[in-house]
């Protein structure tokens, strides 16, 4: 007897129609979760942006004083900057002279040149001989070039009075701003 139906010659595993449903249950899934976040991404910035809103609304009028207060101060430190590198600093020149000031050698005037970077001293010492070693201090410390002495005396208490120039370095009168 001859068959009219034909069979099939192979089994259908059951196993590929589940992975069917699956792959189609996952990917309705995923546009559905696409769309949920979505909405969800729209709520927070929306909410954020009423925050927002709402945070400037409330600003009182301490807080913006407080502000204005804090953006002069902001401007006073941005302006001082230039000033602070032009400033002269004699304070740290006094230093080095007190370093090397010979103790027999007393300073009774002072004669600061800054664009020229010059000092004179007028000065009394007790000898000729201190005050040679007095010279022979200020040559030897690199921050002070070419001391020279201009006028030389001797008063009545027998005390030798002069006049002291010598010039110095620039680090002694200006500030590090970095």
């Amino acid at each position: 007897m001859v068959e009219i139906v034909p069979k099939s010659s192979e089994k259908e595993n059951g196993s590929t129609g589940f992975l069917f449903f699956f792959s189609l249950f996952f990917l309705f899934a995923s546009i559905i979760a696409y769309f949920v976040f979505l909405s969800l991404q729209k709520k927070a910035e929306a909410s954020i942006q009423n925050l927002q809103e709402r945070l400037a609304k409330e600003k009182t009028a301490e807080i913006e004083a407080l502000e204005k207060t804090l953006q002069d101060y902001e401007k006073r430190l941005r302006n001082i900057e230039p000033l602070l590198k032009e400033h002269v600093f004699t304070s740290k020149l006094f230093a080095e002279l007190e370093k090397n000031t010979h103790p027999q050698v007393f300073f009774y005037h002072f004669d600061l040149d800054c664009p020229n970077l010059t000092v004179t001293l007028k000065g009394k010492s007790k000898d000729f001989f201190s005050l040679g070693q007095q010279i022979l201090i200020l040559e030897k410390n690199p921050k002070i070039a070419n001391p020279t002495l201009e006028q030389l005396s001797l008063d009545q208490e027998k005390m030798v009075d002069f006049v002291l120039r010598f010039q110095f370095s620039p680090d002694l009168i200006k500030i590090n701003l970095k």
